[in-house]
């Protein structure tokens, strides 16, 4: 946190915080019912498709599926809703090390998964999932609040 700077503030406009003004509130409760009703029934649907689609008939919004899940190998093709699932977790407000480690998991499953039917995808997304996990890495460490020394950097960098 910055050193005068009381309160959540919106990242695009840091003069707004959260939920003080009443449009923020409106547009918030608007992003809300959104993400319930239309965003997480959708990435239901993408975890569940395989096992939907052998119970009912699917043809109607396959073509919706199709565009998520059909660079993934048919086994894996789930995964779609992970992937999604992921990036909205990461989009959230939160702690640094926090977005490290779920960076770490989702990169660790891919590359142990390799869900895509083409090799050159899953090595093209594992390699922008370690980049986009080092930038995390990188932005977090503080040079004035020295969180991380110089060995837990060195065993992280090993880790990963």
């Amino acid at each position: 946190t910055l050193s005068g700077v009381k309160g959540w503030r919106v990242a695009l406009q840091p003069n707004i915080q959260y939920l003080k003004d009443p449009y923020h509130i409106v547009t918030w409760i608007i992003s809300i019912v959104l993400l319930v009703f239309l965003l997480f029934p959708f990435i239901l649907l993408l975890f569940l498709s395989p096992l939907l689609r052998r119970k009912f008939n699917l043809t109607r919004i396959q073509p919706i599926l199709d565009a998520f899940q059909l660079c993934y190998d048919d086994r894996f093709r789930w995964y779609s809703g992970v992937y999604l699932l992921s990036w909205i977790i990461l989009n959230i407000n939160m702690p640094y090390y926090v977005m490290e480690i779920i960076l770490a998991a989702v990169f660790t499953s891919y590359f142990m998964i390799q869900p895509y039917k083409y090799r050159w995808l899953n090595i093209v997304d594992t390699l922008l999932l370690v980049d986009l996990n080092m930038l995390a890495f990188l932005t977090s460490v503080d040079s004035s609040n020295s969180i991380h020394n110089e060995t837990v950097i060195i065993s992280y960098i090993l880790v990963v």
